[in-house]
């Protein structure tokens, strides 16, 4: 049985490697500076979407308040409105 040498057959038959690629500073620069730029927006869409939530709320709570309010103030006008016809005061 002979030997072959294993190294000079590898060799011979490998297969192509694919091209290195390295990145340069400017590209990774590149790349962190888009980080950034998604990091804000999202941080700013996360933010904004809160403020409009509390500010939502705070419309409809200010709008039930009014609603009755306006209830209380109507029922307190009728009742006036009935003791000053009720019971006139004379003058």
């Amino acid at each position: 049985m002979a030997q072959t040498n294993i190294g000079a057959v590898i060799e011979s038959n490998s297969l192509p490697q694919p091209p290195s690629y390295t990145r340069s500073i400017s590209d990774a620069r590149k790349l962190r500076h888009i980080e950034w730029l998604v990091a804000g927006i999202g941080t700013f869409l996360v933010i904004g979407s809160m403020t409009l939530s509390f500010i939502s709320n705070t419309c409809k709570q200010v709008s039930d308040l009014i609603s009755e309010q306006n209830a209380v103030a109507t029922k307190i006008a009728v009742s006036l409105d009935y003791y000053t016809y009720a019971y006139p005061v004379d003058t």
